[in-house]
């Protein structure tokens, strides 16, 4: 399967005792074992860090989980550049999104693929552009 991961499922895998930490971290493994593939703006990795960083206060985790980000094969990083920004500006417009959030959603939009996040205030607007994947029910779909 295919889908685009919110940062928000990232945090959750690498900090335990998240909520839905187990099942975000079900869903690292299997990036791992190749059996999910995942499209993520690049700044999906930036989020993951400087929240890791700020929530944890570690430097030396906050650097561990951004190599990690970078080395998985089955994470394709899509760059935001200009053409993208003029096409993802009608959703941010009309939708209300956060400006990172407009990042994600438009992607999934992009590639037609739904999203897996647990920022709900996000899943409830994006819902209206793409499919959203509830991490309660990942499991079925992989």
């Amino acid at each position: 399967m295919r889908l685009v991961i919110d940062s928000s499922i990232f945090v959750s895998a690498f900090r335990e005792g998240e909520k839905y930490s187990k099942e975000a971290f079900s869903v690292l493994e299997n990036l791992e074992r190749g059996t999910i593939s995942a499209v993520i703006p690049v700044s999906v990795i930036l989020e993951v860090v400087a929240a890791i960083r700020r929530r944890t206060g570690s430097v030396d985790l906050a650097k561990s989980v951004g190599e990690k980000l970078f080395s998985f094969p089955t994470i394709s990083m899509i760059d935001i550049d200009t053409f993208r920004m003029t096409k993802f500006l009608q959703l941010a417009i009309t939708s209300g999104l956060k400006g990172m959030d407009v990042l994600v959603v438009g992607v999934a939009q992009e590639f037609n693929l739904p999203i897996l996040t647990l920022d709900q205030e996000m899943a409830n607007i994006a819902r209206q552009y793409v499919q959203i994947i509830d991490i309660k029910k990942v499991k079925k779909y992989l």
